[in-house]
């Protein structure tokens, strides 16, 4: 019977690619965050009104 190639790996060669996964991983997440002074302003909250405001619906 044959054996796959992925069968007969060592353990230094599924640390490396494992180590390699990781760090593809962390680049990835770093290349694709915008930088702070890109993103925009802030939400800006509209203030409550002061007066109530009037139903819409009456019965």
């Amino acid at each position: 019977m044959h054996r796959s190639a992925w069968l007969e790996m060592t353990d230094r060669q599924v640390l490396i690619a494992i180590g390699l996964t990781v760090l593809l991983v962390i680049g990835l997440v770093f290349s694709t965050r915008t930088p702070e002074a890109s993103r925009g302003p802030e939400l800006l909250w509209r203030e409550a009104p002061s007066t109530p405001l009037p139903k819409t619906l009456e019965i």
